[in-house]
């Protein structure tokens, strides 16, 4: 106990009451944020799905554009050339 006493005034921390009750708001906090992703753990995991199918669509898009790129024929009608 003295030792936790010279430690404090030491180190010049707060009271250990305030320091409960930082932690019981730290707590009610991480309480809350819980909370809130439970409620709307459905929505979350949603849109997080619907970023994915988004993403994957673009590559894919992106992937088709650049087969028909390679794939062009020239308008003068020589063979294409892959390079």
């Amino acid at each position: 106990m003295l030792r936790c006493l010279t430690g404090w005034i030491h180190l010049g921390e707060e009271s250990p009451v305030y320091q409960m009750t930082a932690w019981y708001r730290f707590e009610r906090a991480v309480y809350k944020i819980r909370t809130i992703i439970a409620m709307y753990r459905e929505q979350i995991f949603r849109a997080n799905r619907l970023l994915k199918t988004g993403v994957l669509l673009i590559a894919l898009l992106a992937q088709a554009a650049c087969n028909a790129e390679r794939n062009l024929i020239p308008i003068d009608g020589s063979s294409a050339t892959t390079a």
